[in-house]
């Protein structure tokens, strides 16, 4: 199958732009895919568990093409350079309540955008060095992270909550991607597994779901906030020059619904049949 003359266009201006326009692919067009298609890297993952679960590749075309048929296109253009943009705005307000110079009394400081002590100009490019500060700026002003107080700017919290569609979805692109990773390597490497734990309970009555989420919210909070000190102290440990990995911890709730619901009401109903029967 030849691969969509649109992304081996957007993936060559990036490196060969002498290719873009043209028939002829260059013969690095596959390595040019495998280091900047997200979308390629994470429908592999996810084909390769399904593959190695035992479904067959017959099954999988077969539910693929049919999945592929009832999808309503975006008008939307798509571009992972988003993913990557999203995925760091958190840490800005991360920083703002651990660095010591922008903490007072354990709470974040009221800081200028721009200045020689504390701003939070300095603290984007921290996160951001390729970026304009003022453009970041904007950014995190659109999606509610930052407030005013006077000629100074505060965060609003320590995390990002994504109110629009298209950012959200970008954020959950990003949340899948680093599950299949982390699942994937756990399968292949015996030792040296990432964390990867889950509970469950299967008989949670529904009028009992809203105080399990507002509980499992504050324990949550309390978890990734320490996690986060964890992960800034760490980064801090190393020395210029060392090789660095964005590394994170995610935590999210479910409900067994959709195909596990099915699984369990077609379980329930055998069991019924078989005691019937008895």
């Amino acid at each position: 199958m030849g691969r969509p003359k649109k992304t081996i266009q957007r993936c060559l201006r990036k490196q060969a732009p002498v290719y873009v326009g043209r028939s002829v692919t260059p013969p690095d067009v596959d390595q040019c895919l495998a280091e900047h298609s997200f979308e390629e890297n994470c429908l592999t993952l996810l084909f390769d568990i399904f593959a190695q679960s035992g479904l067959s590749v017959n099954r999988l075309r077969l539910v693929s093409d049919r999945i592929l048929a009832t999808l309503k296109v975006s008008r939307r253009v798509w571009n992972p350079d988003d993913l990557y943009y999203f995925d760091r705005l958190a840490h800005v307000l991360s920083l703002w309540h651990l660095l010591r110079d922008y903490v007072d009394q354990g709470l974040p400081r009221a800081i200028p955008f721009r200045g020689r002590g504390p701003s939070l100009s300095k603290l984007i490019e921290r996160v951001y060095p390729q970026e304009r500060p003022r453009t970041v700026l904007e950014t995190l002003v659109r999606v509610g992270a930052v407030r005013t107080k006077g000629r100074l700017w505060l965060p609003t919290g320590r995390t990002l909550v994504f109110q629009s569609p298209r950012v959200a979805r970008l954020r959950i692109l990003s949340d899948l991607a680093h599950f299949l990773e982390t699942a994937q390597h756990n399968v292949k490497h015996p030792t040296g597994k990432l964390l990867q734990q889950t509970v469950f309970n299967p008989a949670v009555p529904v009028a009992e779901l809203a105080n399990v989420d507002s509980e499992s919210v504050e324990l949550a909070k309390d978890f990734l906030v320490q996690l986060d000190a964890v992960l800034d102290r760490r980064a801090r440990n190393g020395r210029n020059g060392d090789p660095v990995i964005g590394s994170g911890i995610g935590v999210y709730a479910y409900r067994a619904k959709g195909w596990a619901k099915r699984v369990r009401d077609d379980v329930r109903r055998r069991r019924g049949r078989r005691e019937k029967r008895s």
